[in-house]
Protein backbone atom coordinates (compact mmCIF):
# COMPACT_ATOMS: atom_id res chain seq x y z
CA UNK A 1 0.00 0.00 0.00
CA UNK A 2 1.37 3.20 -1.09
CA UNK A 3 0.81 6.58 -0.49
CA UNK A 4 -1.15 7.81 2.50
CA UNK A 5 -3.51 5.87 5.05
CA UNK A 6 -6.58 7.15 6.26
CA UNK A 7 -7.54 6.47 9.58
CA UNK A 8 -10.41 4.08 8.75
CA UNK A 9 -8.77 2.08 6.91
CA UNK A 10 -6.31 1.23 10.54
CA UNK A 11 -9.60 -0.03 11.52
CA UNK A 12 -10.88 -1.80 8.54
CA UNK A 13 -7.09 -3.06 8.32
CA UNK A 14 -7.05 -4.31 12.21
CA UNK A 15 -10.67 -5.83 11.72
CA UNK A 16 -9.33 -8.25 8.07
CA UNK A 17 -6.72 -6.79 5.95
CA UNK A 18 -8.23 -8.57 3.04
CA UNK A 19 -11.24 -6.49 3.85
CA UNK A 20 -9.20 -3.22 2.99
CA UNK A 21 -8.38 -4.81 -0.10
CA UNK A 22 -11.90 -5.88 -1.15
CA UNK A 23 -12.99 -2.06 0.01
CA UNK A 24 -10.97 -0.79 -2.93
CA UNK A 25 -12.47 -3.39 -4.97
CA UNK A 26 -15.96 -1.77 -4.10
CA UNK A 27 -14.99 1.61 -4.25
CA UNK A 28 -16.61 2.62 -7.69
CA UNK A 29 -20.65 1.63 -6.81
CA UNK A 30 -22.70 3.18 -5.03
CA UNK A 31 -22.20 2.45 -1.08
CA UNK A 32 -26.31 1.25 -1.28
CA UNK A 33 -25.62 -1.69 -3.57
CA UNK A 34 -23.24 -3.53 -0.97
CA UNK A 35 -23.67 -1.65 2.54
CA UNK A 36 -25.67 -3.73 5.37
CA UNK A 37 -27.75 -2.51 8.03
CA UNK A 38 -24.69 -1.68 10.38
CA UNK A 39 -22.76 0.24 8.23
CA UNK A 40 -26.26 2.25 6.92
CA UNK A 41 -27.00 3.10 10.62
CA UNK A 42 -23.41 4.51 11.19
CA UNK A 43 -23.41 6.53 7.81
CA UNK A 44 -26.94 7.62 9.38
CA UNK A 45 -25.51 8.80 12.84
CA UNK A 46 -22.35 10.65 11.64
CA UNK A 47 -24.51 12.76 9.46
CA UNK A 48 -25.03 15.69 12.03
CA UNK A 49 -21.05 15.58 11.80
CA UNK A 50 -20.27 15.14 8.57
CA UNK A 51 -22.47 17.94 7.00
CA UNK A 52 -21.58 20.39 9.58
CA UNK A 53 -25.07 20.14 11.65
CA UNK A 54 -23.68 19.91 14.80
CA UNK A 55 -23.06 22.99 16.47
CA UNK A 56 -21.81 23.48 19.99
CA UNK A 57 -19.58 26.62 20.65
CA UNK A 58 -15.61 25.71 20.54
CA UNK A 59 -16.53 22.54 18.42
CA UNK A 60 -14.97 21.84 15.23
CA UNK A 61 -16.53 18.71 13.34
CA UNK A 62 -15.51 17.13 10.69
CA UNK A 63 -11.92 18.89 10.15
CA UNK A 64 -9.39 17.31 7.90
CA UNK A 65 -5.80 16.61 9.09
CA UNK A 66 -2.64 15.10 8.16
CA UNK A 67 0.64 13.76 9.41
CA UNK A 68 3.59 13.90 6.83
CA UNK A 69 5.43 12.19 9.90
CA UNK A 70 3.47 9.04 9.73
CA UNK A 71 1.39 9.21 6.36
CA UNK A 72 -1.78 9.56 7.61
CA UNK A 73 -4.87 11.61 6.70
CA UNK A 74 -8.78 11.66 7.60
CA UNK A 75 -11.24 13.56 9.55
CA UNK A 76 -12.29 14.78 13.18
CA UNK A 77 -15.22 13.57 14.39
CA UNK A 78 -15.30 16.48 16.82
CA UNK A 79 -12.19 18.59 18.61
CA UNK A 80 -12.78 20.99 21.22
CA UNK A 81 -10.29 24.27 20.39
CA UNK A 82 -10.92 25.30 23.67
CA UNK A 83 -10.56 22.44 25.81
CA UNK A 84 -8.58 19.84 23.54
CA UNK A 85 -10.99 17.54 23.96
CA UNK A 86 -11.03 14.96 20.62
CA UNK A 87 -13.78 12.85 20.28
CA UNK A 88 -14.70 10.06 17.77
CA UNK A 89 -18.43 9.28 17.79
CA UNK A 90 -19.56 5.66 16.94
CA UNK A 91 -23.18 4.49 16.77
CA UNK A 92 -23.11 1.65 19.27
CA UNK A 93 -19.91 0.81 21.46
CA UNK A 94 -20.26 -2.73 22.76
CA UNK A 95 -16.55 -3.43 22.92
CA UNK A 96 -13.36 -0.86 22.34
CA UNK A 97 -11.25 -2.72 19.28
CA UNK A 98 -7.93 -1.85 18.63
CA UNK A 99 -9.13 -0.31 15.49
CA UNK A 100 -11.24 2.03 17.08
CA UNK A 101 -8.11 3.42 19.40
CA UNK A 102 -5.66 3.51 16.29
CA UNK A 103 -8.41 5.35 14.65
CA UNK A 104 -8.14 7.84 17.59
CA UNK A 105 -4.50 8.02 17.86
CA UNK A 106 -4.12 9.23 14.49
CA UNK A 107 -6.31 12.07 15.04
CA UNK A 108 -4.28 12.75 17.84
CA UNK A 109 -1.08 12.59 16.33
CA UNK A 110 -2.11 14.44 13.15
CA UNK A 111 -3.48 17.34 15.77
CA UNK A 112 -0.13 17.07 17.35
CA UNK A 113 1.54 17.50 14.14
CA UNK A 114 -0.52 20.29 13.01
CA UNK A 115 -0.35 22.56 16.26
CA UNK A 116 -3.11 21.46 17.75
CA UNK A 117 -3.47 20.51 21.45
CA UNK A 118 -4.87 17.72 22.94
CA UNK A 119 -5.95 17.25 26.20
CA UNK A 120 -8.23 14.27 26.58
CA UNK A 121 -9.14 11.25 23.93
CA UNK A 122 -12.80 9.82 24.00
CA UNK A 123 -14.84 7.58 22.29
CA UNK A 124 -18.67 8.21 22.66
CA UNK A 125 -21.49 5.76 21.89
CA UNK A 126 -24.27 7.51 20.08
CA UNK A 127 -27.28 4.74 21.12
CA UNK A 128 -26.37 4.38 24.74
CA UNK A 129 -24.84 7.81 25.18
CA UNK A 130 -21.92 6.58 27.16
CA UNK A 131 -18.50 7.91 26.77
CA UNK A 132 -15.14 6.38 26.93
CA UNK A 133 -12.10 7.90 28.27
CA UNK A 134 -9.19 6.45 26.35
CA UNK A 135 -6.76 8.93 27.72
CA UNK A 136 -3.28 10.59 25.78
CA UNK A 137 -1.43 7.68 24.23
CA UNK A 138 1.93 6.37 25.27
CA UNK A 139 4.99 5.78 23.57
CA UNK A 140 4.15 2.21 23.35
CA UNK A 141 0.80 3.19 21.62
CA UNK A 142 2.64 5.51 18.94
CA UNK A 143 4.96 2.09 18.42
CA UNK A 144 1.97 0.18 17.95
CA UNK A 145 0.11 2.56 16.03
CA UNK A 146 3.70 2.61 13.70
CA UNK A 147 4.24 -0.71 13.12
CA UNK A 148 0.73 -1.25 12.27
CA UNK A 149 1.12 1.44 9.31
CA UNK A 150 4.31 -0.63 8.55
CA UNK A 151 2.31 -3.78 8.06
CA UNK A 152 -0.69 -1.92 5.45
CA UNK A 153 2.56 -0.54 3.93
CA UNK A 154 3.81 -3.69 3.36
CA UNK A 155 0.69 -5.70 2.66
CA UNK A 156 1.00 -8.16 0.13
CA UNK A 157 -3.15 -10.12 -0.31
CA UNK A 158 -3.08 -13.43 -0.80
CA UNK A 159 -5.92 -15.34 -2.68
CA UNK A 160 -5.88 -18.00 -0.33
CA UNK A 161 -6.91 -15.40 2.59
CA UNK A 162 -10.31 -15.99 0.83
CA UNK A 163 -10.59 -19.25 1.60
CA UNK A 164 -10.06 -18.83 5.36
CA UNK A 165 -12.97 -19.64 7.34
CA UNK A 166 -11.91 -17.94 10.26
CA UNK A 167 -11.53 -14.61 7.65
CA UNK A 168 -13.38 -11.97 8.66
CA UNK A 169 -14.30 -11.24 5.30
CA UNK A 170 -16.63 -14.01 4.65
CA UNK A 171 -18.74 -13.06 7.30
CA UNK A 172 -18.07 -9.06 6.19
CA UNK A 173 -20.54 -7.04 4.08
CA UNK A 174 -17.41 -8.08 1.22
CA UNK A 175 -18.52 -11.98 1.21
CA UNK A 176 -19.98 -11.81 -2.32
CA UNK A 177 -16.42 -11.26 -3.31
CA UNK A 178 -14.92 -14.40 -1.99
CA UNK A 179 -15.41 -17.96 -3.54
CA UNK A 180 -18.47 -19.70 -2.28
CA UNK A 181 -16.71 -23.32 -1.47
CA UNK A 182 -13.75 -23.53 0.85
CA UNK A 183 -11.19 -24.85 -0.59
CA UNK A 184 -12.03 -23.95 -4.25
CA UNK A 185 -9.56 -21.12 -5.79
CA UNK A 186 -12.28 -19.81 -7.91
CA UNK A 187 -15.87 -18.45 -6.81
CA UNK A 188 -18.49 -19.84 -8.72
Amino acid sequence: MDGYISFSQLNDFIYSPMSLYLHECYKAYNTNLYNDTPQALGIQAHEAIDQHKYKKRDWITSMWLCSATLRLYGKTDLYNQKSGELVERKRLIKYIYEGYKMQVWAQYYCLQEMGYKVNSIYLHSLVDNTRYDLGIPTKKDLESLKELISRMQNYQPQFEELIDPRNKSLISIYKHLCPEQAGSNYAK
